[in-house]
């Protein structure tokens, strides 16, 4: 389910949070996978996210935790990518 850079909820909307970066274009591809970790809530709605050296607020319903790896693949791009959830990636901390 694919959702706006502005949410996360099988699908992402991901915002550039640095206020410099606001007006810059993300150099995504469609159908790119990528790797994000979540960083904490940024608001109602709202979780960052740390994507290689960018940093992006997404909205999402999704319960997600800091830390936690997701796997996400681009599903449109332009202003407001959007990006589907493929994946919640095991944590690195995780008890086996």
């Amino acid at each position: 389910m694919p959702v706006q850079f502005s949410s996360i909820a099988p699908a992402l909307a991901a915002i550039p949070a640095a206020p410099s970066a606001q007006g810059a274009a993300i150099a995504w591809r469609l159908d790119q996978v990528l790797v994000a970790t979540v960083i904490g809530a940024a608001g109602d709605d709202f979780t960052r996210l740390s994507i290689g050296d960018t940093i992006v607020n997404a909205r999402t319903s999704l319960p997600l935790v800091p830390g936690q790896q997701l796997a996400l693949r681009v599903t449109g791009t332009g202003n407001l990518p959007t990006l589907a959830v493929q994946s919640a990636l095991p944590r690195d901390d995780a008890v086996t």
